[in-house]
């Protein structure tokens, strides 16, 4: 729990991404990724953020009528094969559930 220290290792749960997203890994070894800021597909695209530094250092509060959306397994199986592209909150519902329901990821030996 806490700051994530190894990036590549993510546990069952949520973790933000940067203050553009975040990431749920549910306990079928699927993650969704939701994310909604400068260059991610999504109303934000072309946001200007203005000084980057400033940017990450006052971390603002982003909003957006859409998002950016992409799943991968442990396996690093994709789901779609490339990000969907301006999902609604409904959207992004149907998808979550769905990835919920993938069969368990067997762990490649």
């Amino acid at each position: 729990m806490g700051i994530i220290k190894d990036k590549s290792i993510i546990k069952e749960g949520f973790r933000t991404c940067e203050n553009k997203g975040f990431h749920i890994k549910f306990p079928n070894g699927w993650t969704v990724s939701v994310q909604f800021g400068q260059g991610n597909y999504c109303e934000n695209y072309t946001l200007d953020y203005g000084n980057v530094i400033d940017f990450y250092e006052k971390k603002p509060d982003l909003e957006s009528i859409n998002a950016e959306v992409w799943c991968w397994s442990e396996n690093k199986e994709n789901y779609p094969k490339e990000p969907l592209a301006h999902q609604t909150a409904k959207d992004i519902l149907k998808i979550l559930n769905k990835v919920s329901k993938f069969g368990k990821v067997k762990k490649q030996t």
